[in-house]
C-alpha cells in the first residue's frame, strides 16, 4: 500500500463521485476555514496493488496560533491505511513547520459488486482444449472471434473465403467498403507479411487485394497453413481504442485501456487496473487517459459511446478472471461508434498458457 499525490483533479473528482456519504462540511465548520486557506492544498491518493482505494485532502491554514494542517474528510473512522497516512502527514508537518495537526477520517470508495454477464464458458473451454491438443498457445483469428462472441462482445460481420467469387457474394450482404485479412494459425502478425488490405471499395479492388495478399503470403511465409482470406465489413465513423491484457505473475491479469494508434504507441496514454474490475473501475480507466476529450466529442465531434467501452472492459475482465490461463490478449482496435451505437472489436489476439 502506498500514498502519492493526485495531480490530475479529474481523477480526484471522479473518485469522489462514488465515495461514501460526505459529512465533513458541517462537522468541520468548512466555511470559516475557507476564509483562512493559503494557496496550498495537497490531494493524496491511497493505492493498494496499484488501485486507488481512498483519498485524503490536506489543507495548510495560517492562523494566529501558527500554521495548521487539516485532513477534513469523513466519515469512515479507522481505515486500514491510516498508519501510512499518519506517517506521511508527520513528514509534511515537519516540512511546513505546522504547530497543530488534527486528523479526520478519509474518503473511501463504496464497496461495489463485480458484474457478471451471461456467457458461454463451455464454448471458450472447448476452444482452449482444442488448441492445447494441437499444441498451440496462440489462437487463430476465428477462434479468438468465437471467444468474443461467447462473451457477447460485438465483432464485425465476417467470413473466411477461398476464392474471389465467394468474397463478392459476401459484399452483397454488407456492401463496400470491406477489409481483407489472411486467415492462418501460423501468421499472427498479418501486417508483417502483407496480409491485410483496408478500404476495399469495389469489385476490382477486391480481386486485386485478394490476389495480392495471397501472393505476399506465398512469398514471405510459404510454409504457413492458410485457411483462406477473412473478409470483414469495414467500420466507419468511429474512434479507435485498445484493450490489452497481460498476466502479471504476482497480481494476475492486468487490464490496459487507451486510444489506439499513436496515442498508445508513442504517447503511452493508457490506464491500468487489476482484474476483476467493477463498473466504477472501468469508468475511471476511461476518464484517466489524457485524451478523454476525444471520446467525449472535441471540437464539435459527436461523443463516442463510452458506456459501451465500460461494458466491453467488464466483459474482458470477466473473461480473464474466468480463464486464468489467458496470458495475453489484445483487442486492437476496439472501434467505438457515436453515443448509443456501441463498440465493435475489430481484431483480437489471444495467447494462453
Amino acid at each position: 500500500m502506498e500514498i502519492k499525490e493526485i495531480i490530475d483533479k479529474n481523477i480526484w473528482e471522479n473518485f469522489l463521485l462514488n465515495c461514501q456519504e460526505k459529512t465533513f462540511l458541517d462537522s468541520w465548520n468548512w466555511g470559516e476555514f475557507q476564509k483562512k486557506i493559503e494557496e496550498k492544498i495537497w490531494r493524496w491518493g491511497i493505492y493498494d496493488s496499484g488501485q486507488l482505494i481512498a483519498v485524503a485532502l490536506i489543507i495548510k491554514i495560517k492562523a494566529k496560533r501558527g500554521t495548521f494542517l487539516f485532513v477534513p474528510h469523513g466519515p469512515i473512522g479507522e481505515h486500514r491505511s491510516l498508519k501510512i497516512l499518519l506517517e506521511k502527514i508527520k513528514e509534511l508537518a515537519e516540512k511546513e513547520k505546522a504547530s497543530f495537526i488534527r486528523i479526520a477520517p478519509i474518503w473511501e470508495r463504496k464497496e461495489e459488486n463485480i458484474k457478471n454477464f451471461d456467457v458461454d464458458k463451455k464454448a471458450v473451454q472447448g476452444i482452449f482444449n482444442q488448441a492445447r491438443k494441437e499444441k498451440r498457445l496462440e489462437l487463430g483469428e476465428n477462434e479468438s472471434r468465437k471467444i468474443l462472441e461467447a462473451y457477447k462482445i460485438e465483432i464485425p460481420l465476417a467470413a473466411t473465403v477461398k476464392e474471389v467469387k465467394s468474397a463478392r457474394e459476401f459484399t452483397k450482404k454488407t456492401g463496400y467498403p470491406v477489409v481483407l485479412k489472411i486467415d492462418s494459425p501460423d501468421i499472427l502478425h498479418k501486417t508483417d507479411v502483407g496480409g491485410i488490405k483496408v478500404g476495399i471499395r469495389n469489385d476490382a479492388e477486391l480481386e486485386e487485394g485478394f490476389n495480392e495478399i495471397m501472393n505476399n503470403v506465398r512469398a514471405k511465409k510459404p510454409e504457413a497453413f492458410v485457411r483462406g482470406i477473412s473478409i470483414q465489413e469495414m467500420i466507419q465513423e468511429k474512434q479507435e481504442t485498445i484493450i490489452g491484457i497481460n498476466k502479471d505473475p504476482q497480481f494476475g491479469p492486468m487490464i490496459m485501456f487507451g486510444l489506439g494508434g499513436i496515442y498508445v504507441e508513442i504517447l503511452k496514454d493508457v490506464s491500468f487496473r487489476i482484474a476483476p474490475i467493477t463498473e466504477r473501475d472501468a469508468k475511471d480507466m476511461i476518464e484517466e487517459i489524457k485524451t478523454i476529450k476525444l471520446l467525449k466529442g472535441a471540437r464539435g465531434a459527436k461523443p463516442s459511446d463510452i458506456n459501451s467501452i465500460v461494458e466491453t472492459l467488464l466483459k474482458v475482465s470477466q473473461l480473464v478472471t474466468d480463464f486464468p490461463e489467458i496470458m495475453e490478449m489484445d483487442i486492437n482496435p476496439l472501434f467505438v461508434r457515436e453515443q448509443g451505437k456501441g463498440s465493435i472489436a475489430g481484431d483480437v489476439r489471444i495467447r494462453i498458457e
